[in-house]
């Protein structure tokens, strides 16, 4: 977690404003549902001369970063050894500009789809095709919230 190759700029109204309430919110799932899978990063979508950067190294700052969430849901958790295990399966994803955001992470929800369209990166590829399929074309925050 702490190493430099895991670490990228975020402005701090962003990351002291709706990233961390987003983060905030994500270790109140882990509590209600037991068991969370996320993955988080930036989108770097243009070459790196096209960011703005800091530091004498000149690190690029995205203009974007990503999260997407899956949560396998167990009959009980003597089932729970892989996501395809699980009774149902929810997931999310989120886009947010890298800057003071007015609303909040909700504002900001799109399919995982979305997200590896413009990540060119393939989010739970090891779940059965027709559950992975349905659960990242699909945006449903009803049980989310």
């Amino acid at each position: 977690t702490f190493y430099m190759s895991n670490m990228t700029p975020q402005y701090p109204d962003f990351n002291r404003g709706i990233w961390m309430h987003l983060e905030s919110q994500v270790r109140t799932w882990a509590n209600v549902f037991g068991r969370v899978y996320v993955v988080s990063g930036p989108i770097l979508n243009k070459t790196a001369s096209d960011y703005p950067t800091i530091g004498q190294n000149k690190v690029a700052i995205p203009d974007f970063f990503y999260k997407v969430i899956l949560v396998p849901l167990y009959e009980n958790e003597e089932d729970a050894n892989s996501p395809n295990d699980s009774k149902s399966v929810m997931a999310l994803g989120f886009i947010i500009p890298n800057k003071k955001c007015d609303g909040t992470y909700w504002d900001y929800v799109v399919s995982i789809d979305e997200v590896e369209a413009k990540t060119g990166l393939d989010f739970f590829y090891l779940l059965d095709d027709n559950i992975e399929n349905s659960i990242e074309s699909t945006v449903l925050i009803n049980k989310w919230k």
